[in-house]
């Protein structure tokens, strides 16, 4: 079985007065982008020029994108630059790269479904070798930023997690009381919020990060108020949030932290299905997860 990490990818009109959601042709035309530089990286042999350094010689990079009418899919690499190799008990060299030439090690694929619709990528884990989730997020904002801007100069570029709903349900039912909320909530396309942050969206808010803390070690806010538990759900899909809180008076501090429950796409692969039916049951997966505070991960 695949299992495969959901990532919300936005581009937000910087004015909503006199500039429009890009809507579907908009998000193929950036996926369009990502295909135009990666074939560029490779035909100028400068893959690491669009890609994200992980660790030293380690980087997270596009592979290969394929743009249709309905979504865009191809792959992500990770890859270690090694121009030598050593035998590690004598020291001398095995190998050691020709002059003008690329090598890599430990080279791991994942495939990816990207839709234009409801603008989720869904990213494949490979056995559990991609990138931790923030990580991952991090390294597709830097990559996708570095040609965004170029194509669409009017809008502002934002990638998160979509997190898994269920633990988060789960805390806000069974929580006595909250020490801590830090949420942080990027204002989604075409998703309707509630009348005090449909406003701050309208009036062309584009992030918006609050905290909240109980100042005294003695006391708890016995619930979140509705502003607050708005945006802690709505970030399930548009945001990022850790939350403190105690689930009986006087006891313990629990933590929890929306990217430590990323939503994921289980995918079973059938007796002699092509990779296109495979591909086409994640985009109805991907649809199927809804806005806010809507959808799990299934398997499919």
């Amino acid at each position: 079985m695949a299992s495969f990490i959901v990532y919300n990818i936005q581009l937000l009109p910087a004015n909503t007065k006199n500039t429009k959601e890009v809507g579907v042709e908009g998000y193929k035309k950036l996926f369009e982008g990502l295909h135009d530089k990666t074939i560029q990286a490779f035909k100028n042999k400068k893959l690491t020029d669009i890609s994200y350094i992980l660790a030293s010689d380690t980087y997270f990079a596009p592979r290969s994108t394929i743009c249709d009418d309905v979504i865009a899919y191809g792959e992500w690499i990770k890859y270690h630059k090694s121009d030598s190799v050593e035998d590690l008990y004598s020291n001398t060299t095995l190998f050691q790269a020709a002059k003008g030439t690329f090598p890599v090690a430990n080279r791991v694929s994942f495939d990816y479904v990207f839709d234009y619709e409801s603008h989720r990528m869904a990213i494949s884990e490979s056995g559990g070798r991609l990138p931790r989730p923030s990580v991952c997020n991090e390294a597709l904002e830097e990559i996708f930023s570095k040609f965004a801007l170029e194509i669409f100069p009017k809008h502002v570029l934002k990638i998160n997690l979509v997190s898994d709903p269920t633990e988060l349900e789960s805390v806000l039912r069974n929580a006595e009381g909250f020490k801590a909320v830090n949420t942080t909530l990027t204002f989604p396309n075409g998703h309707r919020l509630g009348r005090q942050l449909q406003e701050l969206k309208d009036k062309n808010v584009h992030h918006l990060k609050v905290e909240a803390t109980t100042e005294s070690k003695d006391s708890a806010m016995p619930s979140l108020p509705d502003f607050l538990k708005e945006m802690v759900e709505a970030s399930v899909h548009y945001g990022k949030t850790s939350l403190s809180y105690i689930l009986e008076a006087g006891g313990r501090l629990h933590r929890y932290t929306t990217s430590k429950y990323p939503l994921k796409i289980q995918v079973r692969a059938q007796k002699n299905e092509q990779p296109a039916q495979i591909r086409l049951r994640i985009l109805q997966a991907l649809r199927q997860l809804g806005g806010a505070a809507e959808g799990e991960g299934d398997d499919i």
